[in-house]
Formats: structure tokens, C-alpha cells, sequence
């Protein structure tokens, strides 16, 4: 089967092998579909070789956007919007990250990347019927522990501007193509 590529959204990554040089890349004949960038703003590293990779993309005058995420503070409504937590459940585990210090009490925001902070055993305590029964709490396979490392914003997979890059998607065909998607 071929597949024409018409458009790519590209997170937490680049395009480009960034090994070779710049001027490399650019002596290369290449055609690419537009092409979104999302990176998380605390990720400097890959923030580094997007840029790069966007700086490529327009010398080559190839549509690129960039979108970096932020990140969030853990209200308590941040569990339950996912559907991971109800409402009660998700006050006593954040008010229990508040107590321990996991979260900042003024700013909600996580005080440590949750990849390496013990916030574990808090939330066992916090709200034991629902682990390890619903939820094991293990790296990159809880849902808590992944919402968690996306509040962080440090380096995960995100729903993030989904739909700004989709328009923008559409945005784009409507230049190339005659026809309009809506």
C-alpha cells in the first residue's frame, strides 16, 4: 500500500537526524507536508532541535507551526475532566499532594518532576479503594501517573492543541488544494 502523507504532527520529537550538519540538511532535496511541532516547555532539549528543524522547514518554504505545552496545575478537577478520578476523589488526593508538598498550595503546580518524586505512597494513603484495584500507579501505564507527568510538562504525549493543529491542518489544505475541508 502507499499512503500519500498530507500533513504531520510531530510530538515530543523532530524530523531530522540533528547528527549530521545543518548545512547537510539544507543541501538536501526534500518535500514534506506541513508539519506541526508540539514540545513541552520545560524539555529544552528537544525545544533546541525543534527549532532547528523549523528553521530547515521555512528555509525549504515548508509550512511549520510550533506549540509548546505549559504546564498545568493540578486542580481538582484536572483527574476528573479525564475521567480517571470522580470529583471527591480527586479533592482528597490533591489536597493530600498539597499537605506533603507534591503540589505548590498557591500555585497548584507540581513542586517536582513526578517521574522522580515519591508521590506514590501519598496517593495510596490518600485514597485507598482506589488503588492498586482501579489504578496500579506504575510508570507508563497509570492513567494518574501519565496525567501527571503531562501537569509537568516535561516530556509525554499530549491532547494539547489537538485542535488548533487540526485547523491548522485545514488551513493549509485550503491553500494547496482547490477543494475545502470544514
Amino acid at each position: 500500500f502507499k499512503y500519500k502523507v498530507t500533513a504531520m504532527s510531530v510530538q515530543i520529537s523532530t524530523i531530522f537526524d540533528h547528527r549530521q550538519s545543518l548545512l547537510t540538511m539544507l543541501s538536501t532535496t526534500f518535500i514534506s507536508p506541513p508539519v506541526a511541532f508540539v514540545y513541552m516547555n520545560k524539555d529544552s532539549f528537544t525545544a533546541l532541535k525543534v527549532m532547528k528543524d523549523y528553521e530547515v522547514l521555512q528555509q525549504h518554504k515548508i509550512a511549520a507551526q510550533i506549540y509548546s505545552v505549559e504546564s498545568k496545575p493540578l486542580v481538582y478537577e484536572y483527574f476528573v475532566n479525564y475521567n480517571v478520578l470522580k470529583l471527591d476523589e480527586s479533592k482528597r488526593l490533591i489536597d493530600a499532594f498539597k499537605l506533603r508538598g507534591i503540589i505548590n498550595k498557591e500555585t497548584s503546580q507540581l513542586t517536582e518532576d513526578p517521574r522522580e518524586s515519591d508521590w506514590r505512597p501519598i496517593a495510596l494513603q490518600a485514597l485507598p479503594e482506589v488503588f492498586p484495584s482501579k489504578d496500579s500507579l506504575q510508570a507508563d501505564q497509570s492513567p494518574i501517573s501519565e496525567l501527571m507527568n503531562v501537569a509537568w510538562a516535561y516530556h509525554e504525549i499530549t491532547d494539547d492543541y489537538a485542535d488548533e493543529i487540526l485547523n491548522w491542518f485545514k488551513l493549509q489544505w485550503n491553500k494547496t488544494t482547490n477543494m475545502s475541508i470544514n
